[in-house]
């Protein structure tokens, strides 16, 4: 799909007395309904015996098919850069040669996906597939996969302030956790 046709060919087969095709003059005409803009299908190449002449035979045309298959397409998935525990959602941006839209899906690791947004869950080490499935004209895509870290976020423990009069019993000691 969407490539040029390849050179039609013909071959003529028949012949007697060790003859071969230095025996026959022209060419026969040789053409196909289908183009680079051809959906995948059978296509039939029609044969013109016409053109050809020799002295002992006669032509009996016998029309070939040209087959237009499916193309392939590949995905160009973007590294994604590391991340830590808490950071926002982000998006994907995975394309296909195609054009045709790319889906998502977490392979491993502490994270979602709903669409191309991708929503961490936890620290460690997470791996996002990107698929095309393909369709009337194009081959499914080679899975296309990335792999980045979450770190995990840092809390701050502070020791809270605490004030006591002289020759009291000290306070109870406590802390506040933040981030």
């Amino acid at each position: 799909y969407g490539a040029n046709n390849p050179p039609l060919t013909y071959t003529i087969a028949g012949f007697v007395n060790s003859e071969n095709s230095s025996v026959v003059n022209g060419t026969p005409g040789l053409s196909t309904s289908a183009d680079n803009s051809s959906v995948p299908g059978v296509y039939p190449i029609t044969v013109n015996v016409t053109p050809l002449t020799a002295a002992n035979y006669i032509f009996t045309p016998v029309n070939g098919t040209l087959t237009v298959g499916l193309t392939s397409q590949a995905i160009t998935f973007p590294a994604i850069t590391n991340k830590t525990y808490g950071d926002a959602a982000f998006t994907l941006s995975a394309t296909s040669s195609s054009t045709l839209a790319v889906s998502y899906s977490v392979v491993s690791g502490p994270a979602t996906i709903s669409g191309n947004t991708v929503t961490i869950t936890g620290a460690g080490s997470v791996t996002i597939a990107a698929d095309q499935a393909g369709n009337g004209n194009y081959s499914p895509a080679t899975q296309a996969t990335q792999t980045f870290s979450v770190a995990k976020a840092t809390l701050t423990v502070t020791a809270n302030d605490k004030n006591r009069a002289y020759k009291q019993t000290n306070p109870t000691p406590d802390y506040t956790i933040t981030g």
